[in-house]
């Protein structure tokens, strides 16, 4: 059984260049809560959030427990760190 910590991901450049292109432009006019936003989604996107099995072959699904958990767990930080960047006052 793999085991998250020895999951192989691999982040094409182009999405790593468009994320500091937009995070370089939002600190540039000065939105440092969505910079931390959109670092915190593309987290969970190059995690392998898009990368499981739903809708695919269902005779060999891709979710198992440590994937459905990494996910969740993944979804609820970035969830935990909107409503934190909302309610915080500078």
């Amino acid at each position: 059984m793999e085991t998250i910590m020895s999951t192989i991901v691999e982040i094409p450049m182009n999405h790593i260049v468009i994320v500091l292109s937009i995070s370089t432009i939002a600190l540039i006019f000065g939105h440092i809560k969505l910079t931390v936003l959109i670092n915190y989604c593309f987290i969970v996107y190059s995690g392998r959030l898009w990368d499981l099995n739903v809708f695919g072959d269902p005779a060999a699904p891709d979710l198992n427990a440590p994937a459905i958990a990494f996910t969740g767990i993944w979804i609820i930080i970035v969830l935990l760190a909107a409503v934190s960047l909302v309610f915080h006052r500078n």
